[in-house]
């Protein structure tokens, strides 16, 4: 599974989750979600 699916999928990737690991709430994968995003530009900034 690569990022940009997971991305187009969010919605549904949250529900996914949440019943495997019930104690994650949608605000702490949303966080989660902004932290990668910005890894990722402090990696194509340098």
């Amino acid at each position: 599974m690569n990022w940009d699916h997971i991305e187009g999928n969010w919605d549904q990737f949250i529900e996914i989750i949440q019943q495997q690991w019930e104690k994650l709430t949608v605000k702490q994968l949303n966080e989660t979600d902004r932290q990668r995003r910005c890894i990722q530009w402090m990696q194509r900034t340098g």
